[in-house]
């Protein structure tokens, strides 16, 4: 067995496609810091997000290993599966709601409506107002605003 300093990466891609469990170890370890250095650095992922891209990362190294070309073309490939993951991660966070509207003493269909973009907050508007209820309304976050009787 070679130190781990004295493998290239194109043997230790050879060795985990062998299924060496100990060359997948040096592999983990080689390229966690640059994975991370990436997700943090170069996306500014808070550190569970970027915890949870290193274990896509290095999940999707171990099952598709054998689709790389090159042995020793490992650091850009996983390079590029780690921008990936970062990017599905950032557009699941924009995809997420951002903004709730409290809506109170409105007809149950009505109420706890999210908003996620403009179409909804003006569907909800159009709801309200067909309710027929009275109407206040107070600035919270961006253009989102609390809705609720007098």
């Amino acid at each position: 067995m070679q130190p781990a300093a004295g493998v290239t990466d194109a043997e230790l891609v050879a060795r985990c496609r062998a299924g060496d469990g100990e060359a997948w170890n040096l592999l983990v370890e080689r390229f966690s810091r640059f994975v991370f250095a990436i997700c943090v650095r170069g996306f500014r992922l808070s550190e569970s997000d970027a915890e949870d891209v290193f274990q896509d990362v290095f999940a999707k190294t171990f099952e598709q290993i054998n689709a790389l070309r090159d042995d020793g073309a490992i650091r850009p490939w996983i390079a590029q599966l780690t921008r990936r993951a970062c990017i599905d991660r950032l557009r699941a966070s924009r995809e997420t709601p951002q903004h709730r509207i409290a809506v109170q003493n409105i007809p149950q269909p009505h109420r706890a409506v999210i908003v996620t973009g403009r179409k909804t907050f003006l569907a909800l508007l159009l709801c309200y107002f067909a309710s027929g209820a009275p109407f206040i309304s107070a600035p919270v976050v961006g253009s989102a605003h609390v809705f609720g009787l007098k």
